[in-house]
């Protein structure tokens, strides 16, 4: 059974949006700043390990989506 994604894992909350990283153009952080709809996850990105790519607005859990996992060998 696939995870629900849009529901938080630590809380059940369905106040989950997507994290993205790097440097936001300017449409997408008034895009963010209205609707927020996107959690900014910084202008960093580490090549090493996966960043989490969900946060919960209710209690700020954030977690990586195993269909988003990248594995390099």
């Amino acid at each position: 059974m696939k995870p629900d994604l849009k529901k938080c894992p630590r809380c059940g909350s369905k106040e989950v949006v997507e994290i993205i990283y790097g440097m936001p153009t300017e449409e997408l952080f008034k895009e963010i700043q209205e609707k927020d709809n996107y959690w900014l996850g910084g202008c960093c990105i580490n090549l090493e390990t996966p960043d989490p790519d969900y946060h919960c607005k209710a209690c700020g859990y954030e977690w990586l989506s195993l269909e988003n996992k990248k594995i390099s060998k």
